[in-house]
């Protein structure tokens, strides 16, 4: 979708009617609208939202400020009318529309009186006759739920950046993955109907394994709330200490008597995050091996085994080879020539389907394979001691790195605490530690609520597995039963289905954002963006391992993240939005606009910017996106009449006019 033409009738300052032409052009995207403060740039802004989907900012709605131009209201007589409008005429896939919301303000004895608001959504015919189009027309070619992400203030994108639920959002709305999750709570009601249905023909256990699992899935969810509720969750309360320590680290960095020591506690402090981050991967690699350890309980047997086979061959009592066939009937007996019960399922039952689909019809040496074996089995005991007497090593390596950098974290605040003599410090200190005790016991919880919703969920899977055994064991279904473990069976299907469409969606955005960043604002292997599952995004540092620096970048590389996660967004959804940008280089250097300039109409339909004199040095600028631009215009204001007006082409000399 491009915008080609915007009409104004008696919009805020514009009044009379105004026509701003963008034109068409295969090879130029880029609109430039430079105005001064206050002159009126964002009320232009705001008539393209207000037009498509009737939104105001929320500035605007609180102060109930008038879309009609205020001095005619001043000098219009008592039943007086005036009509405003805003039309916004768009080319989107060889076809040209335009929508146009208007209404009419009445001057009364009270003030004014909005009547006769409407809305019209039309489209150009081949001979270039209009017709009415449906407005879900619009809605297809640009959701409203997408437009907070492709026409904003750019002073709020630093925001978007960091609210990872708003960015978790935008993808569930850009990729309609809300409806596959509004079908699966369809789903679960249907679901639900049917099972009680189900259960009028069930036996008692059946029942009561369903009751169980009601009452399993209740605690899952009262689990889930304690952890994730937004307002009194564990989760949470968490981030608030994060907030406050965050808060309490900027007071003492502020004091500069303190500022050393307070930067040297914030050191240590980031050396024990790495150092126990480096422990717990430790630890993981010490679960791993430790669990791997039943082989070597399997090494003896083995031996005696073998030595068992040789013995009977040389009595004559087994013969040397063995066919397929052999070890195929001992699988389906269930158990070994030596008594020994095989489950399936179980390491012994795979090792012998392993084995069995290893032999022909031919005959196989018996004692060759289980000398491999034995061999296997002693170098996998040898790497695994190995790999766990290293482990053991770099964990006592760890200890004793966490224990100096404690001692100096220690030493650090005790420091801090004595410093009575800088106001406030010992009381920021002491609430500090409050906080990361209050943290470390929210942790506690934490992890304890969720070991108890894994255990709820483990139980959830085996009741729910006895139940469908149950049911089973049934002589006869109902339709109802068979109708529920169909949806049920569907339910499970989509959801796994969803997740796994979400984690790719999650990391092909990953993906994007570190390409068009780096076409954007960095060098390539400086710094890479991460989001995980949360959409809670950060950038890694080559050189600073597992920290997240995004939080002591500039605003400005705030803002390039930002605009290099739309753009990611945009190319995902596949989303043909335009990109409309209100200041949108306030905080930006003159390197990082620059590279702006350069890579970012490559990555959209279009790009219109509403320009502040201070953002754009025109001589600079102009040479690096000129082969863009569609078009400019200036916003002059007539401070004689408070009305503003679009002229064609750049003006500088509108800017800087005394009111």
């Amino acid at each position: 979708m491009k915008i080609i033409k915007i009409e104004l009738n008696n919009w805020c300052q514009y009044e009379d009617d105004h026509v701003l032409e963008f034109g068409k052009s295969p090879d130029k995207n880029v609109v430039l609208i430079h105005a001064d403060n206050d002159v009126g740039k964002s009320s232009l802004f705001y008539s393209i939202p207000w037009c498509l989907f009737g939104r105001q900012p929320d500035k605007w709605k609180k102060k109930d400020w008038p879309l009609y131009p205020l001095p005619w209201l001043h000098k219009a007589y008592y039943g007086e009318e005036i009509m405003t409008a805003v039309s916004v005429t768009s080319e989107h896939d060889e076809s040209t529309f335009c929508a146009t919301r208007s209404f009419r303000t009445q001057r009364t004895e009270h003030g004014a009186t909005t009547v006769d608001r409407s809305f019209v959504f039309t489209q150009m015919q081949p001979g270039g006759n209009w017709i009415k189009a449906p407005e879900d027309k619009l809605y297809r070619i640009l959701p409203p739920t997408v437009m907070g992400y492709f026409i904003f203030d750019a002073e709020t994108i630093e925001h978007f950046v960091n609210q990872n639920e708003n960015v978790q959002q935008s993808v569930r709305r850009l990729l309609d993955i809300e409806d596959a999750e509004r079908g699966l709570e369809h789903l679960e009601t249907v679901s639900s109907e049917l099972r009680k249905e189900s259960l009028k023909h069930a036996s008692n256990k059946a029942k009561e394994l369903a009751d169980e699992l009601t009452r399993i899935e209740n605690r899952i969810a009262e689990g889930k709330h304690l952890i994730d509720n937004k307002e009194n969750g564990i989760n949470a309360h968490i981030s608030l200490c994060r907030t406050k320590i965050s808060e309490i680290d900027a007071q003492l960095l502020g004091k500069i008597e303190v500022h050393t020591l307070a930067q040297e506690q914030k050191r240590f402090e980031d050396d024990i995050h790495e150092a126990e981050a480096h422990q717990i991967a430790i630890l993981k690699r010490m679960r791993a091996c430790t669990q791997s350890l039943y082989v070597a309980l399997s090494l003896s047997p083995a031996k005696r085994t073998l030595e068992y086979l040789e013995e009977k061959r040389i009595r004559g009592e087994l013969p040397k080879n063995i066919k397929s066939t052999f070890i195929t009937e001992r699988l389906n007996i269930g158990k070994c020539i030596c008594g020994t019960t095989i489950k399936e399922g179980s390491d012994q039952y795979e090792c012998l389907c392993r084995f069995r689909d290893s032999l022909s019809d031919q005959l196989s040496d018996v004692s060759t394979v289980l000398n491999g074996d034995l061999r296997a089995i002693i170098q996998k005991v040898s790497d695994l001691k190995g790999t766990l007497r290293d482990c053991l090593q770099d964990h006592k390596k760890c200890i004793d790195n966490l224990k100096k950098l404690n001692d100096g974290l220690r030493t650090v605040r005790a420091k801090l605490t004595d410093r009575k003599d800088v106001p406030e410090v010992p009381e920021l200190q002491a609430a500090k530690e409050r906080y990361e005790n209050d943290e470390r016991e929210l942790q506690r919880k934490l992890i304890e609520a969720m070991a108890e919703c894994e255990k709820q969920e483990r139980r959830r899977d085996t009741v729910n597995a006895l139940l469908q055994d149950e049911k089973k064991r049934q002589k006869t279904f109902s339709d109802a039963e068979r109708n529920y473990l169909f949806s049920r069976d569907v339910i499970l299907a989509i959801k796994k289905a969803t997740d796994a469409f979400k984690l790719r969606a999650r990391k092909y955005i990953e993906e994007q954002c570190n390409i068009l960043a780096k076409d954007l604002f960095w060098r390539e292997d400086i710094y890479e963006i991460q989001i995980d599952d949360k959409y809670c995004i950060s950038v890694r540092g080559k050189n600073t391992g597992p920290i997240d620096v995004l939080t002591g970048m500039s605003m400005g590389i705030t803002q390039m993240t930002g605009i290099a996660l739309i753009a990611s967004l945009a190319r995902q959804t596949q989303c043909q939005a335009p990109l409309i940008m209100d200041t949108p280089f306030a905080r930006l250097s003159p390197a990082h606009i620059t590279r702006a300039l350069r890579e970012c109409p490559r990555h959209f339909q279009q790009w219109i910017l509403f320009l502040q004199p201070s953002e754009w040095k025109d001589s600079e600028y102009r040479r690096v996106i000129s082969d863009r631009i569609l078009k400019e215009y200036t916003l002059e204001r007539d401070n004689k009449g408070d009305i503003t007006t679009p002229r064609v082409g750049y003006h500088p000399e509108f800017f800087g006019k005394v009111r």
